[in-house]
């Protein structure tokens, strides 16, 4: 508290971190491949609803894995991104900008395994994991295009 910062204390640690991945699962790399600002992002109705697919499909694996948030979570009340302010952008946006690896495979890649594991179709998040992991496998991550 001395720096300012608030933190609340949970009895559920699992809980709290399937609910932060849920907007981080399906808004970070949308923004990165689209290279869309948070407020750019929630003016393109196909993106936020590809989103709240994916979003719906990380519920099920959630409540297969025993933290089922079906019922505390409304997709439709938080499939558009919070427009902090004009221009924000997501973490995984940035570092494509910045030509650094993402977090894909700590956001998507650990999520698609406990999919497969738990044998669930998430055919939104499979999609979104194929085009994360191109793009960062890109040899350039910058957003200058190549001329040929």
């Amino acid at each position: 508290m001395a720096a300012g910062l608030g933190a609340e204390p949970t009895k559920d640690l699992r809980s709290e971190t399937w609910r932060k991945l849920l907007g981080n699962a399906a808004i970070n790399p949308l923004s990165a491949l689209t290279r869309l600002s948070l407020d750019e992002f929630a003016k393109d109705a196909d993106l936020v609803e590809f989103g709240a697919a994916v979003m719906r499909e990380i519920l099920d694996i959630a409540a297969t894995l025993g933290w089922d948030l079906r019922t505390e979570i409304d997709v439709e009340a938080m499939k558009a991104p919070p427009v902090r302010a004009k221009g924000a952008k997501p973490s995984m946006l940035q570092d494509i900008e910045a030509g650094r690896p993402t977090e894909v495979e700590a956001i998507l890649g650990q999520t698609h395994a406990f999919a497969r594991q738990a044998q669930i179709d998430a055919p939104a998040l499979s999609l979104l994991l194929t085009l994360m992991r191109s793009l960062d496998r890109a040899p350039s991550r910058c957003t200058d295009p190549v001329r040929l």
